[in-house]
């Protein structure tokens, strides 16, 4: 629901960690260009994955050919790709056999399981991208292994686009839930974009049935809001595959405990914390965060499951600004 900028310096450190891809594994490890070389070494008239050799011989080559390009390719260059190795063989027809054979000769399993947790763990990102509500943790396992506690979507699934499957600009940290919703589907969310439009929606609490809960205190009369705010997504299609409504409507005592904090919290009760405790509370934003009990700057969204929630919801009832 929240996108990542992918700014210079970003793409850079994309482009520095593709560059380093399995360069500090043991000696013994079979790198992906050897392993795909080796697979296309394909001999006899008998189809070894269930299509011509020619044809799964020629799609080996071409990874191998623009194996550099294809790791840093994003959305659009992903999308030329696709188109590209189209004519060497529809991804439709694509037999399981020869996608698992190329997606385990590219070593998309160690990518997983270790140079991409030690990315995302640099990057803190700690939420689910696809729902915001659920943790995607990376912890110690032991003092020289992580573990994930995340699941890595595929964008464009690696059951039909095999050449894509450790392109970095094609992985999403995600939950268990929203990777099994989402399955082998395909969703017109993109997690990375050039722009400044960031966010798919927002949300906040319809007006009217705040007034109503100020005069009932009835928990029932919250009515949470969730607006559109960019066309190009099918909001519609995206929550009926990540029930982003029903999710959020379970949070109605997270937006009542912001309605009470309303009445209690102001800003010049803030700013006298700020005063007479500044050692302890060294600036406002400290503050914010304190009393939405998330954090409160756009920025810091994907840092814990329903930050964006929570700010939204606290800026719409102008708990904070």
């Amino acid at each position: 629901m929240r996108r990542i900028k992918v700014d210079q310096q970003f793409h850079s450190s994309v482009l520095a960690f593709n560059k380093a891809l399995f360069k500090t594994r043991r000696t013994d490890f079979v790198d992906p260009i050897t392993g795909l070389t080796a697979l296309s070494k394909i001999r006899g008239k008998k189809k070894k994955f269930g299509i011509e050799n020619s044809i799964a011989i020629t799609y080996i080559q071409k990874i191998i050919i623009n194996y550099d390009n294809i790791l840093a390719a994003d959305e659009d260059e992903m999308q030329q790709w696709i188109l590209d190795f189209r004519t060497v063989i529809h991804e439709d027809k694509i037999p399981e056999k020869f996608w698992k054979a190329v997606v385990k000769a590219m070593k998309y399993g160690a990518l997983r399981d270790k140079e991409m947790l030690q990315f995302l763990q640099k990057s803190n990102i700690k939420t689910c991208v696809y729902c915001h509500s659920q943790l995607t943790l990376i912890i110690n396992k032991t003092k020289t292994s992580l573990k994930g506690l995340l699941q890595l979507d595929h964008k464009f699934p690696k059951s039909k686009y095999p050449f894509l499957c450790t392109s970095f600009y094609n992985l999403y940290p995600i939950c268990s839930n929203c990777n099994m919703s989402k399955s082998d589907d395909q969703t017109d969310f993109n997690l990375y974009c050039k722009d400044d439009q960031l966010d798919l929606l927002t949300f906040g609490v319809n007006s009217s049935s705040l007034l109503k809960y100020e005069k009932t205190r009835n928990i029932d009369d919250i009515v949470i809001t969730v607006s559109h705010l960019n066309k190009t997504i099918n909001l519609e299609e995206y929550d009926k595959m990540f029930n982003i409504k029903n999710v959020y409507n379970a949070q109605k005592d997270l937006v009542q405990e912001l309605i009470e904090k309303k009445q209690v919290y102001n800003n010049p009760y803030n700013k006298t914390l700020v005063d007479n405790f500044n050692k302890l509370f060294t600036d406002q934003s400290m503050i914010k965060r304190l009393i939405i009990g998330n954090y409160d700057k756009p920025e810091d969204m994907l840092k814990r499951p329903l930050s964006k929630f929570t700010q939204e919801i606290a800026r719409d009832l102008k708990l904070i600004k």
